[in-house]
């Protein structure tokens, strides 16, 4: 977001949209990555906060100048919301230019202490993206993806970008790392967190390739979206998901995550672009 009015203003929207749509909680209900823990230690130092015209987001760096993330992040205008009708967002329609704030975090005089850096860069949306609104409430979703390639490389982080061999199954637990404020309606403060959930459900029609996490363990609030999802083994450490945000079922709420597994030959091909290498 480019300003701070801007932002509350997005996140208003956002909030008002989940509400009247059902995507969202009563705020009592709400669980974010903010409950998990502060990651002082850098363990995720790929994650970093992503903004755009639209908004705050979360994003993972895959390789020295590429991040991923949720192409609704740059998609999606600001009153999406509020307006009345149908309307179709593809990966035409999506913002061009992004900023990447890398954090990492330390200890001065006894308190912990965030240094940022910045990386500006081009959005690149999956070719298939494609968001359906009615009247204000999203109808469909399909390949929320998109990439940003910077600039100049982010040198001393090490990026993940290992895509999965296997799909996540029900019952798993992932680890989910995000930029999301402690509260609703807070301010992320430049904080990365992460935590635990149990993979719930796993969906794979033709239009939706996701799976979701209900309440309990670690969800998330606005600004964790397009934040990366773990599979974390004795073996490694594999993103097998980008957060697309909430959803209600079943009479609960969940929140739910793209699957990289299943759109790992187009997240390859963009490791490949000539621009980021």
């Amino acid at each position: 977001m480019c300003a701070r009015d801007t932002n509350l203003a997005r996140l208003l929207v956002i909030v008002l949209w989940l509400l009247e749509s059902g995507c969202a909680s009563t705020p009592d209900s709400y669980f974010a990555v903010a409950k998990g823990e502060n990651d002082h230690a850098n363990r995720y130092q790929s994650t970093v906060l992503v903004t755009t015209p639209l908004g705050d987001c979360s994003g993972v760096l895959i390789a020295p100048r590429l991040v991923l993330f949720s192409a609704h992040c740059a998609c999606l205008p600001a009153d999406f919301g509020t307006r009345a009708g149908k309307w179709l967002y593809t990966s035409e329609k999506c913002e061009q230019n992004a900023t990447v704030k890398v954090y990492r975090y330390q200890q001065v005089n006894g308190k912990w202490a965030r240094s940022p850096e910045f990386y500006e860069g081009t959005v690149v949306a999956h070719e298939d993206f494609r968001s359906e609104i009615q009247d204000g409430k999203v109808k469909s979703h399909r390949a929320d993806l998109a990439v940003i390639q910077l600039e100049t490389a982010a040198l001393g982080i090490n990026p993940d970008g290992n895509m999965p061999e296997v799909e996540v199954k029900p019952n798993e637990s992932l680890v989910v790392v995000g930029f999301g404020p402690s509260v609703e309606r807070g301010d992320n403060g430049g904080v990365r967190r992460s935590g635990r959930n149990t993979v719930t459900e796993v969906i794979t029609t033709r239009e939706t390739k996701e799976f979701r996490f209900t309440a309990g363990g670690i969800h998330i609030l606005s600004g964790d979206s397009g934040g990366p999802c773990f599979r974390e083994t004795d073996e490694g450490r594999w993103l097998v998901g980008i957060n697309g945000g909430f959803t209600k079922a079943k009479g609960g709420y969940e929140s739910w995550f793209t699957s990289t597994f299943y759109y790992r030959s187009w997240i390859e091909r963009q490791k490949r672009d000539p621009k980021v290498n």
